[in-house]
């Protein structure tokens, strides 16, 4: 009998150590599960818009009008030109707060200069937050306008970027003056950060005052081989507004939408372009 005994205490403990071994290994795996890394990329929808202060070619006047085109696309990040902030000819609305909240984005707004009691320029929309602004006069000592370059550095979680919108002169000497300026402050910083650069450039992408600044970026509408022009007007429909990105920046699609809002809501039409960033 005590050597029965003995096997049954013996057979208990063992089954009680390998219960608690199976235990153990079964936490393990728990914790191993809950520790996910986190994502290793993320996608963004980029939307460059010209939205001629909200006038239509109808002739009509509607903020309204172009946050709902842009809220077809469903963008993470937008850079508008051509914004008004509380001027006399758009009833003194704030565009930028009335299509931001719209769209439930963040926003900045960047001044130009000012016009009919309020302020015109650029500016930028963000799913993502905010996490600094830079505006600056890109302006030549001669100049037809004011121009501006607006920057942003956006926090998409495991990195930040990136992120302009500005509008360039219309005059060759002006756009000359503008891409060589950007032209050099790019090249110094392409290799640290992605950077996405967007804007209306009032030129057509092999004209040779803009080389020194294409010079620095891909060009999306070029790496998807496309002739989409984004100003279709009766006397000169052109290609003049552009996604310009950098190597850690990897586009996917690309479009220049022509629908039922596009086509009336802007004397421009939206670009649209899909891009991954990685770490």
């Amino acid at each position: 009998m005590r050597t029965v005994k003995s096997y049954i205490k013996m057979k208990l403990l063992l089954s009680s150590a390998a219960l608690s071994l199976l235990f153990t290994l079964d936490i393990v795996s728990i914790q191993a599960q809950e520790e996910i890394p986190e994502s290793t990329y993320v996608d963004l929808t980029i939307v460059t818009y010209n939205i001629h202060h909200g006038e239509g070619v109808d002739e009509l006047y509607s903020a309204i009008r172009i946050a709902r085109t842009l809220e077809q696309y469903k963008p993470d990040l937008v850079a508008l030109q051509e914004v008004d902030m509380g001027t006399n000819r758009t009833e003194g609305d704030l565009q930028v707060e009335i299509i931001a909240n719209h769209l439930g984005m963040f926003h900045v707004f960047g001044k130009t200069i000012d016009y009919l009691g309020g302020e015109y320029g650029n500016a930028i929309l963000s799913k993502y937050p905010i996490i600094s602004t830079q505006n600056t006069d890109i302006s030549p000592e001669i100049t037809s306008e004011r121009r501006g370059l607006l920057r942003v550095t956006i926090d998409i979680g495991f990195r930040t970027l990136k992120f302009y919108s500005t509008h360039f002169g219309i005059m060759d000497e002006e756009q000359y003056y503008h891409s060589k300026r950007l032209g050099k402050v790019f090249k110094l910083m392409m290799n640290k950060e992605p950077v996405i650069f967007c804007g209306d450039l009032n030129a057509e992408q092999y004209s040779p005052q803009l080389t020194l600044l294409m010079n620095q970026f891909v060009d999306i509408g070029t790496r998807f081989r496309t002739t989409a022009n984004t100003y279709p007007t009766p006397l000169m429909s052109r290609r003049i507004d552009y996604i310009l990105i950098n190597k850690h920046v990897t586009p996917f699609y690309y479009s220049v939408p022509v629908d039922t809002l596009s086509v009336i809501a802007s004397d421009h039409l939206p670009v649209v372009a899909k891009v991954r960033i990685t770490p």
